[in-house]
């Protein structure tokens, strides 16, 4: 069993550029062809609202973001002398998002860690996963302005 399993969706391929917007919803249509389970639906659906709803008046609209959910099962053990001295297991789910403003020359990406990460509901509910990815979306959203406002003023 691998301790990791990554559901991604890169929006990266949906490109919401001036020259772009044609290709949005043939390329969500395509991603759609590979929806398993809820997670990927949650992940799609909220994709598609952030695509065409995330902006702030007077801002300018993401040109490209990503959405990952990481879900991660850890286990360890501490022996001493071959006695068990105790065991823990964690199971949890991240979501990454990452979101860039500008266009594919002049973004707002930096160095590491351009995005945000929220922990998401591990029960598959779509609303608390749309909703994990939401938040994360938000920030990243907010986060991605300054840095482009912070790269236009050099």
């Amino acid at each position: 069993m691998n301790p990791m399993r990554s559901f991604a969706m890169f929006a990266g391929w949906i490109s919401c550029g001036l020259s772009g917007c044609a290709n949005v919803s043939r390329r969500a249509a395509d991603s759609r062809r590979c929806r398993e389970g809820p997670v990927l639906k949650a992940m799609l659906e909220e994709l598609d609202r952030s695509v065409s709803q995330l902006q702030l008046p007077g801002f300018a609209k993401p040109f490209f973001i990503q959405y990952r959910i990481e879900e991660v099962e850890d286990y360890s053990t501490k022996a001493d002398f071959g006695s068990s001295e105790g065991s823990q297991h964690a199971h949890q789910r991240v979501a990454r998002v990452t979101v860039r403003v500008g266009d594919y020359k002049t973004d707002s990406s930096g160095g590491r860690g351009d995005g945000a990460l929220e922990l998401a509901a591990l029960d598959d509910d779509p609303i608390a996963l749309r909703s994990a990815l939401w938040s994360a979306t938000d920030t990243a959203y907010k986060s991605a302005l300054a840095a482009y406002a912070r790269s236009r003023r050099r």
